[in-house]
């Protein structure tokens, strides 16, 4: 600048109200002046007691310095250090002791330029120190005379062995001699480094940028050490244009079920200049926590405040934008998944050699993200159609493999008019439940997360076909021989009643189910009631209340089994008046059955009396009698030992 340039830009600042600036600045936290012209110049009097400006114009012939120090006056003069910038600026804060000081460690400094200014496109650069460790020649301390005794003593012992030896130490002499003695020093070295040498590859055209160049801005960004497994790159134009790049991670970060922790995924800039972490539930969904990335609108102002952002309009079209085009990215995931799978699959039937598997990206990013998938089923029901196509299922029928809801419907007998479900605790619990025995040759879908529990009530259907739970009451397959089935009812109506009378507050009824193919009993949940996988999640809370699901616990239904040899020997018992032995056996079988319906068994000690005791009656008729000898021997070889 020159001379009258330092006075019209700064010095008529310095008078109208630098110091006021400063005043009101430190009594309050509103910072919604910043970036307007001028305001950045006052900000360096929140930290410096002073400031010194020098300029150097081309068409003037003289270096001038503008100084002040915020008390609404200011002084310019020739700079007395002569032409030192022949031309430029260059500014000098006098940093205060107390405010200032974090400022003058570089590490502060490097972490603040690369946080908002990293994407400038003027290059930074800070003068760093930093020790370096190297090696240097070691002076040689042997007087010559002594160097010389060694030389000859050397060659003697040369002389002695043989010649094809005398060559080859002679050889290594010399290497050894090429070689100086060296020491590690500490040395200190100063440079200017290079800060913001990361470039806005968000500004290029799509085409452009390479699959490095993508990776290591990714990781500039993210701190991830893996290059991300996709990315979404897009620029959104009409009345809110802004351009986005965001990574979808390879692996879930640590951090990812902490739901409410946003807050640096997604950086919003506004011409390339760093604004804020768009972070938290008020931006994007929660189930979107691992998108990693930045924005950046050129319709928001700098100085736009805290408060002001999350009223704006612009705000909201982002992140409607964001949401969309992150999941149309993830389903492309899958459904490129899908199409090489298939193409791979027919090769194989062809008999073509030199094949390669292909990329499973969307299987590996379910299995990192799939609590986030139906995570947003729970809550963005706006979406809710769109993220339940991404959700993959194990069944009864699909092995390890894990299937989309279409593959279950196109699969679906056609008299079959339910999907069916089972949720248990683990994949292994629910392939052995008994539950699957009312199911014979139908295809039943096993949810085995404890977040499924939450979810299945907002997925109550899926393309028109409504999903029934097959551990509740209720359930009916196919055609049902009404007659039949009263019949079976009347020729065990005592021995339900009498379970009833036993069990009493247990269970809300005890009744005949011909759908079970090998257990004696079943224990179903009440149409009200909660599953034995959903009492289990709840009980197991650190901050359960017992209160919550007391009612719900009741509604069970216990479904006796009238083929099974138990059953019919239990209802001969009970037609015979044998009372006593059909209040053990029920009891007995009705603990077995909520242990294998996977509900949590609080008596376990009656649970284990009562096989005890079947134990005992089955070993022998004359176990008594063994006990008593046994018994006997003992006290017998105790006698002999005192």
């Amino acid at each position: 600048m020159t001379k009258n340039e330092l006075i019209q830009n700064l010095g008529t600042l310095a008078k109208s109200g630098t110091k006021s600036f400063i005043e009101k600045l430190s009594k309050s936290s509103d910072y919604s002046l910043i970036g307007q012209f001028g305001v950045g110049f006052y900000s360096a009097f929140v930290v410096a007691n002073r400031v010194t400006v020098a300029s150097k114009h081309a068409d003037e012939a003289d270096q001038y310095v503008w100084e002040s120090e915020a008390d609404n006056s200011f002084t310019i003069k020739k700079d007395p250090r002569g032409d030192t910038l022949k031309r430029g600026t260059e500014i000098t804060l006098h940093l205060k002791e107390k405010v200032g000081k974090e400022y003058l460690d570089q590490y502060e400094l490097n972490r603040l330029i690369t946080k908002y200014s990293q994407f400038t496109h003027f290059p930074i650069y800070l003068y760093t120190e930093r020790n370096e460790t190297k090696e240097v020649p070691v002076e040689e301390e042997k007087k010559d005379d002594e160097k010389k005794e060694e030389k000859k003593e050397e060659e003697k012992k040369e002389g002695e062995k043989k010649d094809d030896e005398k060559i080859e130490i002679k050889e290594e002499k010399k290497e050894e001699e090429k070689k100086p003695n060296t020491k590690k020093v500490e040395e200190l070295v100063k440079e200017w480094k290079h800060v913001n040498d990361v470039k806005p590859i968000w500004t290029r055209d799509i085409k452009s940028i390479t699959e490095d160049e993508h990776n290591k801005f990714y990781k500039s960004i993210s701190k991830d050490y893996m290059d991300p497994l996709s990315r979404i790159h897009f620029k959104q134009e009409g009345n809110v244009e802004f351009t986005a790049l965001l990574y979808i991670p390879r692996r879930a970060p640590f951090d990812t079920f902490n739901l409410d922790k946003q807050d640096g995924k997604i950086k919003l800039y506004v011409r390339k200049v760093f604004v804020k972490d768009l972070g938290g539930e008020s931006f994007l969904p929660r189930y979107l926590n691992w998108l990693n990335g930045v924005v950046d609108s050129n319709d928001l102002p700098l100085h736009i405040s805290r408060q002001e952002l999350q009223r704006t309009k612009i705000l909201d079209t982002i992140k409607k934008r964001l949401v969309k085009k992150t999941l149309q990215a993830v389903s492309r995931l899958a459904q490129e998944e899908e199409e090489l799978t298939a193409q791979y699959e027919n090769d194989l039937k062809e008999n073509k050699k030199d094949l390669k598997k292909p990329e499973k990206k969307y299987t590996e990013f379910y299995k990192e993200f799939e609590k986030n998938i139906k995570l947003g089923v729970i809550e963005d029901e706006t979406n809710k159609n769109k993220i339940v196509d991404l959700l993959r299922v194990h069944t009864s029928e699909s092995g390890d493999e894990m299937i989309p809801l279409e593959t279950y419907v196109k699969r679906m007998k056609k008299d079959q008019k339910e999907i069916y479900y089972l949720s248990a605790g683990s994949l292994a619990e629910a392939k052995n439940s008994p539950y699957l025995e009312r199911l014979k040759g139908f295809e039943v879908i096993l949810f085995v997360n404890p977040i499924d529990e939450y979810m299945i009530p907002k997925l109550t259907e899926y393309n028109g076909k409504p999903l029934l739970s097959i551990s509740k009451e209720g359930l009916q397959v196919g055609d049902v021989n009404k007659e039949q089935l009263e019949t079976l009812k009347k020729s065990y109506e005592d021995l339900t009643k009498k379970f009833q009378e036993i069990l009493g507050s247990k269970v809300e009824k005890v009744v005949i189910n011909d759908g079970i193919k090998e257990s004696p009993a079943v224990l179903v949940a009440g149409s009200t009631g909660i599953t034995a996988n959903m009492e289990r999640i709840m009980k197991a809370q650190s901050m359960a209340d017992p209160r919550r699901f007391m009612y719900m616990e009741a509604k069970k239904v216990l479904e006796l089994n009238p083929q099974h040899p138990v059953i019919l020997k239990l209802n001969s018992l009970l037609k015979d008046g044998d009372d006593n032995k059909v209040k053990q056996y029920s009891e007995l079988l009705f603990e077995t059955a909520l242990l294998r319906s996977g509900y949590i068994i609080e008596d376990t000690k009656s649970l284990a009396s009562k096989v005890f005791t079947m134990m005992e009656s089955g070993l022998s008729s004359n176990l008594n009698d063994e006990v008593e000898k046994v018994k006997d021997n003992l006290k017998k070889n105790e006698e002999k030992a005192i």
